[in-house]
């Protein structure tokens, strides 16, 4: 396979912070199953950034790792689902495509004095503007209910716990498809990535899963995959990416991840419902920062 071909599945396979050409494609295909538009708008998100990267200041290395891909993928969904259809917003879609470049290579100065990565900041950012712009704009319309006039949170533990399909639409909700195929075909290609990337993920998907049954999350949103998927991009993060060489230290800060990620999400959730706006990969991004903070030397 050429260059082009391996960084085009490799923007796909850095949405979940691993870099292989095989774990791309793989889940590549979990989307076209799960839902063809959000396999389409990946392939194109992926492609844009493959034409457009050099531009931005991205290096020859980080093109081909996908380092440069994985955000405008991630923009390409979310937008194409929460954007209802119009000619103005696909011209968004594709500006937004192109926006998360420059922006992430912003993001990732500002934050190199902290040693810390970009993540997925520039897809959380870009979103949030679009859905919050949208309010502005006749033509730009969403189906996201932003600035609602009332914000009440609904616990229902009285629908029917699914555990497996809860399971797999943990996975599969980090490229927002609910889908049980596709979050098994999924954790299949993290385990062609990395080993360790599958155990890890594996194990924490049930811990998460305990821990928010037992405090009483919604059934509907754990059955749906809302609650636990900021949790698999965390614990790959801390487990597996950034992984600590200090044997011990590894161990807490996966507990932590499991513990901490989870109240994030609920905490984050409950902020922003009163403005309308999901909370996307947001709670991931602070567990990661923190927690990598936290391992810093202070010598």
């Amino acid at each position: 396979m050429s260059k082009s071909i391996h960084t085009f599945f490799k923007n796909i396979s850095q949405v979940v912070l691993l870099e292989n050409t095989w774990t791309g494609l793989l889940i590549l295909i979990a989307l076209w199953i799960g839902n063809w538009k959000i396999g389409l708008a990946a392939m194109i998100g992926s492609t844009i950034s493959l034409m457009t990267a050099r531009h931005f200041n991205y290096t020859d290395e980080e093109i081909h790792s996908g380092l440069a891909g994985f955000n405008p993928v991630l923009i390409a969904i979310d937008l194409t689902l929460f954007l209802l259809w119009s000619w103005q917003s696909i011209l968004v879609i594709l500006i937004s495509i192109v926006l998360a470049m420059p922006i992430a290579q912003a993001i990732k100065n500002f934050l190199k004095p902290f040693h810390l990565p970009e993540l997925t900041t520039p897809f959380v950012v870009i979103t949030w503007v679009v859905l919050l712009m949208s309010q502005q704009f006749k033509f730009v319309k969403t189906n996201v209910d932003v600035l609602p006039l009332t914000a009440d949170v609904h616990i229902n533990l009285n629908t029917t716990f699914h555990p497996i399909h809860a399971f797999f639409n943990d996975v599969s909700q980090i490229f927002l498809v609910e889908h049980t195929i596709s979050g098994i075909l999924i954790v299949i290609a993290c385990f062609i990535a990395s080993r360790r990337a599958g155990i890890y993920l594996l194990i924490a998907n049930f811990l998460g899963l305990l821990l928010e049954f037992f405090f009483g999350a919604d059934i509907g949103t754990l059955n749906e995959g809302l609650f636990g998927f900021n949790l698999m991009l965390s614990i790959i993060a801390i487990g597996v990416t950034f992984r600590s060489a200090n044997h011990l230290k590894a161990v807490i800060a996966f507990v932590l991840t499991v513990v901490m990620t989870p109240m994030m999400y609920a905490a984050t959730a409950t902020f922003l419902e009163p403005i309308g706006i999901p909370s996307l990969t947001f709670p991931f991004i602070i567990t990661t920062w923190t927690l990598l903070l936290a391992g810093q030397s202070t010598t």
